[in-house]
Parts: structure tokens; sequence; C-alpha cells
């Protein structure tokens, strides 16, 4: 789960329990979305985007091309995939340049 002031809560049990991960940031985070079980993305406010290769116990910010707050993320793979935000903002990501 993510939210406000970069409010990153991580479950390893299936959502029976919950611990709070820092984020690095905060700016309002607004969607995770995980393609396998190690790597994951989270986007936000302010063109936030951060990265996880550890199942989300850490979080490292990305290069991002808009300020813009994003909202939604979608993934092909665990290296490639998609950013939607405010403003008709997608970003297309299929040479790894921002999701890493």
């Amino acid at each position: 789960m993510v939210g406000v002031m970069g409010l990153i809560y991580h479950s390893n049990n299936h959502g029976f329990s919950y611990d709070s991960i820092p984020s690095g940031t905060t700016e309002t985070l607004n969607a995770v979305r995980f393609k396998n079980i190690a790597r994951g993305h989270i986007v936000g406010n302010n063109g936030t985007i951060l990265m996880s290769s550890d199942g989300g116990y850490t979080w490292v910010q990305q290069h991002c091309p808009t300020t813009e707050n994003l909202r939604g993320i979608g993934m092909f793979d665990p290296f490639h995939g998609f950013i939607c935000g405010e403003k008709g903002v997608i970003l297309n990501d299929t040479e790894r340049r921002i999701l890493g």
C-alpha cells in the first residue's frame, strides 16, 4: 500500500500484517505495481517514480521526464511498461530508460 507523505506499507504474509518501509520521498504515492515477486514500481505526485528489485523492502528513485502527478502504472514484463498521469501524460518505457 502507498499513500501521502511517501507512505509505503509492505506485507510478506498476504496482508495479515504490514510494516512501514522508508520510501526516500515525502511526495504522495498513488500506485504500486509488481510484475514479479522481486521487481516493482511506485508512481506518485510531481513525477515521482520508485523502483524496487528486492520485493519491496527497499526503494530507489528513478529519473522521470515530467513533474506532473503520476496516477497509474502498467507493466508488460519486469522491465518494460507505461505510466499515466494528470494532464494527459503517458510515459511509455520500452527501452528501460524510466523503469530501470
